[in-house]
């Protein structure tokens, strides 16, 4: 990398990667807890100020046609929930955040549910992403999400 930059590997403050990403979360910087987010998605559902219902309605369907993370809560949610979701992937860390719904809540009168789950450790991404599946599988058949189906 340093021969990339055109500079001496000693102006690096950190040895390697691992190390540089984890002084840079350590700053607080583009951080964020799960409990925020999952707050800022119930506002979301639940309809922001800021936002017009038409608009409200265009982001959750952005997010309900998010293509990545199929391997993640989707997974183990089911077919029978749809999933307005973002994920996001970091060094050691693999996140997805979204409003599950289930494809019968009018007539069940449940849900909808704010979901967000993250798995983090040195496990390669397709490891995380057997874990997120089986959070969602967890919550399906736990009946978390009203009866399981």
């Amino acid at each position: 990398m340093a021969r990339a930059l055109g500079v001496s590997t000693e102006s690096f403050t950190q040895p390697d990667y691992d190390h540089a990403f984890d002084a840079y979360e350590a700053t607080g910087e583009n951080v964020g807890t799960l409990r925020a987010f999952g707050g800022l998605l119930a506002s979301l559902h639940g309809g922001l100020d800021d936002l017009s219902a038409e608009q409200r309605q265009t982001l959750l369907a952005v997010m309900q046609g998010t293509r990545s993370g199929k391997r993640r809560l989707k997974a183990g949610l089911g077919n029978g929930v749809s999933f307005a979701h973002k994920t996001g992937t970091q060094q050691r860390r693999s996140c997805d955040a979204g409003i599950a719904e289930r494809a019968d809540a009018e007539t069940t009168n449940e849900g909808p549910w704010v979901i967000v789950s993250c798995a983090r450790g040195p496990a390669a991404v397709s490891a995380h992403e057997r874990v997120l599946a089986k959070v969602g599988e967890a919550l399906r058949y736990s009946g978390a999400l009203g009866k399981p189906w």
